[in-house]
C-alpha cells in the first residue's frame, strides 16, 4: 500500500507513491485530472530515471485501448520517454510518450512499483484510496432533524458568540483586543473546529498592518490566525472525512480576511483539514500547518532528490527547520545559514550551518557543496539573502523563494515563487511523517490567547528558533 512506499527510502519510490494518492483524492472531487495525470506521468519518468534498470513501474488501465494495452491490461515504463505495452518493442506499435499515458490513465486502477526485489502497489483514480489514518472509511449519511442542534454548542441555524482576538482597523500590536463575536458560519462542506492552538506565523502581523488589504477582500472586526489544531465540533452536510469529536489541524487562509484562529472557533472547508498526529500535543500540532505546507510545497517544487546540495536561509526559524528536516529525510546535503547561537540547533537536524551575516559566505557554499555550487536554493526572506542564495548556486541551478516580490526570470537559473496553498492531503503526509518520527516542529513559546500582542512583538524582533503559539483555552 502507499504507507509502505512512504517508508520505503527511495526518494523516487516516494514521489511516485504521493502522485498516485494525490491522483486518487482528487479524483474523487474532481473530473478535471489533467494536471493531476501531467504530474504523475512526470513523476514515473523521475523514478524511472532515479532507479534505472531496476525499476519496473506498472500502471494497469481497464479501457482496453490497444495502443495502451497488451492482452493483460498492462503498461511498464522502460524509459522516461517511452511507455510500452508488455511485450511489446519499443519504437513499434503499443508504444506511448509520457503526455500520450497521461491522457490515457484517467481510468487507471493500479499503480504498481517494483525495485530490489521489493513490489509496493497503490490503488490509484478508480480503486479504492488506500488505508491510512488521515482517510477513514466512509461513513453513512446520518439524518439530521430540522431545527435540532447537531452537535456541541454551536447550533445549526442560529449565531452564538465566542471569545476571540480582533482588530477593528489596522495597526500595531496594539490593535488587537479581546471580543465577543459571531461563532464563523459553517458551509455544506465545511469543517468548524474548537481550537485548542493557534499558531504565529509572520504573515499575521502584515495582516494586522494591512500589508495584505490589497490582496484579499476583508471584514471588521477581523479575527487573525492561519493554523489550528483543535477537535471537530460540528461538520457541514457533504462532509464525509471527519465527524465531531475528532482531534484535526489544518492551515485556515480562507479567500476572505475575518474568520482566522485566534479564537474558540474557526471554520475551514474540509479538504483544509487532517487528522491530528497522535505523538503531537496541541501546541505542536498549530505550529506545524503553515510553515511545514510551506517547506514541503517548496522542495516539491525545486523536485529536490537524494545526494543534491540545497541550500536555505533562515534554516532555524519556523519554516526553515521544518524544511532542513524534510530536506535530509530526502536524503539531501542541507547548508543552512542561521545566527551562530542556532548552529547547533541545525546540527541536531542533519545541516551543515553557516553565518548569514558571513561577507563571504557564497564563496563557503562553494567549499561545502562543491561542483561550482548548490543544486538548489531555497529563500526565505529576499533582498541580500537571495542574492547570496543566487551567489551560492551552481550555474543551472534552481531557487524557490517564499518572500516578496517574487524573483525575477534570471539567465542560467530556475527560478520559482512559492505561495503556500492549503492541502489536507499534504497535512496528512505531514503527519504520517510525525508518526514515523521523521519530522517534529519545534514550538519556542507558548502564549496564552489573551497575549497574542505578547507574541506579536516578539515575532516581530526576530530570531525566533521554531514557532510561537497561543493556547486556547
Amino acid at each position: 500500500m502507499v504507507r509502505e512506499v512512504l517508508r520505503y527510502p527511495h526518494p523516487a519510490l516516494k514521489q511516485v507513491a504521493h502522485a498516485a494518492r494525490d491522483a486518487a483524492e482528487i479524483a474523487r472531487v474532481s473530473a478535471d485530472l489533467v494536471d493531476t495525470m501531467d504530474a504523475f506521468g512526470h513523476c514515473v519518468g523521475l523514478a524511472a530515471t532515479q532507479l534505472g534498470e531496476r525499476a519496473r513501474i506498472v500502471v494497469v488501465d481497464v479501457s482496453g485501448h490497444r495502443k495502451a494495452t497488451s492482452s493483460n491490461g498492462r503498461l511498464v515504463l522502460v524509459d522516461p520517454r517511452i511507455v510500452r505495452a508488455e511485450g511489446a518493442e519499443v519504437g513499434r506499435e503499443g508504444c506511448l510518450s509520457i503526455p500520450e499515458l497521461t491522457a490515457n490513465v484517467r481510468r487507471a486502477t493500479t499503480i504498481e512499483v517494483e525495485a530490489d526485489g521489493r513490489r509496493f502497489r497503490s490503488e490509484g483514480v478508480r480503486g479504492a484510496l488506500p488505508a491510512a489514518r488521515d482517510r477513514p472509511p466512509r461513513r453513512p449519511a446520518l439524518p439530521r432533524p430540522r431545527g435540532l442542534p447537531h452537535c456541541g454548542r454551536v447550533q445549526a441555524g442560529k449565531s452564538a458568540l465566542m471569545r476571540a482576538i480582533v482588530i477593528d482597523e489596522w495597526g500595531g500590536p496594539e490593535a488587537l483586543h479581546e471580543a465577543d463575536v459571531e461563532a464563523p458560519p459553517v458551509g455544506p462542506d465545511f469543517v468548524l473546529i474548537r481550537n485548542r492552538a493557534a499558531g504565529v506565523n509572520p504573515v499575521d502581523t502584515k495582516i494586522r498592518e494591512g500589508g495584505l488589504a490589497g490582496a484579499f477582500p476583508s471584514g471588521f472586526p477581523l479575527i487573525l490566525g492561519w493554523d489550528a489544531a483543535g477537535t471537530v465540533e460540528k461538520v457541514g452536510p457533504a462532509v464525509t472525512m471527519f465527524r465531531p469529536g475528532d482531534e484535526v489541524f489544518a492551515y485556515c487562509r480562507r479567500h476572505h480576511l475575518q474568520y482566522g484562529t485566534y479564537g474558540e472557533f474557526t471554520s475551514v472547508p474540509d479538504a483544509f483539514v487532517a487528522h491530528k498526529p497522535e505523538g503531537l500535543s496541541w501546541e505542536e500540532a498549530a505550529a506545524l500547518p503553515l510553515a511545514g505546507l510551506t517547506a514541503h510545497q517548496a522542495l516539491e517544487t525545486l523536485g529536490v532528490r537524494g545526494g543534491e546540495e540545497l541550500l536555505i536561509s533562515g534554516g532555524a526559524g519556523g519554516v526553515g527547520h521544518l524544511a532542513v528536516a524534510l530536506a535530509v529525510g530526502r536524503g539531501a546535503h542541507v547548508i543552512a545559514t542561521a545566527s551562530p547561537a542556532n548552529h547547533d540547533f541545525l546540527r541536531g537536524l542533519g545541516a551543515d550551518p553557516l553565518d548569514y551575516h558571513d561577507p563571504d559566505l557564497p564563496a563557503r557554499v562553494r567549499e561545502l557543496a562543491g561542483d561550482g555550487g548548490a543544486d538548489a536554493a531555497l529563500d526565505l526572506f529576499g533582498g541580500d539573502g537571495r542574492e547570496q542564495a543566487f551567489a551560492g548556486l551552481r550555474r543551472g541551478g534552481r531557487l524557490a523563494s517564499i518572500a516578496s516580490p517574487p524573483p525575477e526570470p534570471r539567465e542560467g537559473y530556475e527560478t520559482h515563487y512559492v505561495f503556500v496553498r492549503p492541502s489536507g492531503v499534504d497535512l496528512g503526509e505531514l503527519a504520517e511523517l510525525v508518526d514515523d518520527g521523521h519530522l517534529k516542529p519545534r514550538v519556542e513559546e507558548v502564549f496564552p490567547l489573551e497575549r497574542a500582542a505578547d507574541a506579536h512583538e516578539r515575532i516581530e524582533g526576530g530570531h525566533v528558533r521554531g514557532k510561537l503559539v497561543l493556547s486556547v483555552p
